[in-house]
This record gives structure tokens, sequence and C-alpha cells, in this order.
């Protein structure tokens, strides 16, 4: 018996229902739209497979048996709770969930508040939720299907994806209020050969070792590094305030969020900049979200 249901489909109990109630093939066929001789086909097939005689045939028509009369009353029970089913299942409210690293700025966090309402607008979501995850992190949450869009530094170097920018900035240097550089108006990489570099690891700012301590080499500066750890990333405003050999690279806006700390700009014919992009699943759902933020922005990869 197992084995025979394994190719039962909905659509037969429904051809099967038919045949019960209008008590013909040839007027179940004309009511479901199919064929004569394909019905009847579809129903011996199924008695086959269930190793049981459903009708018994005459001049007039088919009967049910009373295996066919026990099969009819299942088979009612089972389509409708069935559609009970189909209708909980729908009732329950969408919740689209998103990812995005830590350290945006207001103005970033604002922009993304309003993307994320266009997204769950266009979704027709009831609601959204967000989880702090760094940006390596969430292209395989993407990619696995726990993440249905992410806020993301760039470059996010994994396959399937698809990427949009949705903002850059220039970076310049954060520093608290007693270093001694606070005093110039602008700064060089060479001038921060006597600074220790806070950056966060590769997990969370993907571009710091390829691009910024790459520069800072060329230049000659030999800074030192200190590392963040995770802890430390969320406390990196203390950091530099207490430490006056300490300086981070971020966006102007970082560090007027973290006011008493100062910010100068570098001075570089092509200043560091740090890019944010929105990206989801190549192939999945929401990659016509993806595409359309990046024809209105002009560019994604």
């Amino acid at each position: 018996m197992a084995d025979g249901l394994d190719d039962l489909e909905i659509r037969h109990l429904r051809y099967f229902l038919t045949v019960a109630e209008v008590g013909t093939i040839s007027g179940a066929a004309e009511q479901l739209r199919i064929a004569q001789p394909s019905l009847s086909q579809q129903i011996r097939r199924l008695e086959r497979r269930l190793g049981l005689q459903l009708f018994s045939r005459g001049a007039r028509g088919v009967k049910l048996t009373d295996s066919g009369q026990v099969l009819q009353e299942g088979a009612e029970q089972i389509l409708r709770q069935l559609q009970s089913v189909i209708e909980a299942a729908g009732s329950v409210p969408h919740i689209v969930r998103i990812g995005v690293c830590s350290g945006l700025t207001p103005q970033i966090l604002e922009k993304v508040e309003e993307l994320i309402g266009t997204m769950t607008e266009s979704q027709e979501s009831q609601g959204v939720a967000i989880r702090e995850e760094s940006s390596r992190r969430q292209a395989d949450l993407l990619v696995d299907g726990e993440l249905e869009f992410g806020v993301v530094r760039l470059p996010v170097d994994r396959d399937g994806l698809l990427v949009t920018t949705i903002a850059e900035y220039e970076l310049g240097v954060a520093m608290g209020p007693g270093n001694p550089l606070v005093g110039r108006e602008t700064l060089t990489w060479r001038d921060l050969r006597r600074q220790r570099l806070l950056r966060f690891d590769d997990h969370r700012g993907p571009e710091y070792i390829h691009m910024r301590l790459d520069r800072m080499l060329l230049s000659g500066s030999h800074s030192e590094v200190h590392c963040a750890d995770r802890d430390q990333c969320a406390l990196f405003a203390l950091a530099l305030r207490t430490a006056d050999d300490l300086v981070a690279l971020c966006p102007k806006e970082t560090a007027e969020a973290n006011a008493p700390l100062a910010w100068r700009p570098l001075v570089d014919p092509v200043p560091p900049r740090e890019r944010l992009g929105i990206a989801a699943k190549k192939g999945g759902p929401h990659e016509a979200m993806v595409v359309k933020l990046a024809c209105g922005a002009g560019h994604g990869h």
C-alpha cells in the first residue's frame, strides 16, 4: 500500500471524487475538461496503485463499491484538511529577515530604513526582523536562505550574491581630543607613523587589510596596527578617547556621532572610501528588488 501511495497526487483524488459525484466517466471528463479515455485510464491506474476496485461499471455509468465509499469519505476529509492548512499557512505574517553590518552612521541608518520600507512594501510583508552580522557572515546567511537582504560593507567575496552599492563615503582619521594630531586641519599617511591604527578584523571590515593598510605601508608610515575584537568594535569610540596614540579610519559622520571625537581628512590623490551595499541571493525571490535598486542607482554587480 505504501508503494502505491508514492505516485498518488491530489489530482488523482479530485478525478476520483468527480467521477463518484457525477456517476459517469463521460460526464466527469466534461466537467474536468479532460479527454474521456484519459480519465478512464487515470481511474484504472488509481485502482491499480491502491490495489482496490473503486467502481462497479454498468451500462448507465459507474457506482462506488464499498471500498470506493470509504475512500470517498476519506478523500473529501483529506482535501478539506489540506485547504484548512493552506489557509492557515497563508495567514502567517511574512517576516523579511535583514542583516545589517555594525558601525553604520545615522545617515546610513536612515537610508537603510527607507530601503527596508520599500522592500517590505513590495513584498507585502507584515514585519521585519533585523539582525547585526558581519558582512562575511551575512553573505553565508543570504546564500543559505537564512536572510533575505543584507546591508554589507563592500567588497563581499562570495559567489551566488547580487549586490548593489547604496552609499559611498570618504574616510578620514578619527581620534580622541587628547591626540596631538587634533591641531592639524588635514593629515597625510606619514603623519600616522607614530600612531596605532585601530582596525576591525576582516570579517567586519573586509577592505582594511586590502586597501588601507597597504597604503600605509607604501607611504612608509609603518604604523602599529591595533586590531579590535568583537567587543572592542562596539567600544571603539571609548578606545579612541582614552588613548592619545590611537586613530581609526572612518567616515566623518561616524566621528561626529561619537563626540568629542575629532575627524581630519586625509591628503591623498585618491582618498580611501567605504562602500556599503544591499545584497540578496542570485536567482532568489528578492533578486528583482536588488536589480531595481541597482538600476535606480546606476550601478551594481
